[in-house]
């Protein structure tokens, strides 16, 4: 792979030399984020934890102590470590009961007491997910419509399943 900008656009044939001196044209680093052990990733504290965590879960280690390095994680601000735990949190092939697990072993008591508090967020939005799909099963049984299968339900935002448990009792109301 080329590491120029230039070469990795498309450029119409006939239209290079229009084009020609207006497609900015530099190098890149291409960094293979696999290659490079968790030590030796290096940047700011706050580019070294992304990358550690980019790379943790392409290979499903993101409950590694490299992630978790709290010498690291007191060098980023709160609303930087909130971000990086609602990644991790959030990304589909982690387990929320193994994250809290997790955070309680956690040894500085203000990461530990954000990181808490960010898991209780999470908690509180399960819950009312779980309120609003209960509500749409509800209603679409109610309108004998077929249910919305549940792999669409669980990737839809809190918000959306919150219109559509509203849309379907106004439905159901006559209004």
């Amino acid at each position: 792979m080329s590491s120029r900008f230039a070469d990795l656009l498309e450029i119409p044939e006939g239209l290079e030399s229009v084009l020609d001196s207006q497609v900015p044209d530099f190098a890149f680093r291409l960094i293979q984020l696999a290659e490079i052990p968790f030590d030796k990733i290096s940047g700011t504290p706050a580019g070294i934890l992304v990358m550690r965590v980019l790379k943790a879960e392409v290979s499903g280690s993101l409950l590694d102590d490299a992630v978790w390095d709290e010498a690291l994680i007191q060098q980023l601000s709160r609303t930087m470590f909130e971000f990086v735990l609602r990644y991790i949190v959030e990304a589909t092939h982690t387990d929320k009961g193994a994250v809290q697990r997790k955070i309680s072993l956690i040894k500085d008591s203000n990461i530990r007491t954000t990181a808490m508090t960010v898991a209780q967020q999470f908690r509180q939005e399960g819950r009312q997910e779980g309120i609003f799909v209960g509500q749409i099963r509800m209603a679409q049984k109610m309108l004998r419509r077929a249910s919305t299968p549940e792999d669409v339900l669980e990737k839809l935002p809190l918000k959306e399943l919150q219109v559509m448990a509203s849309a379907l009792e106004k439905e159901i109301l006559g209004e």
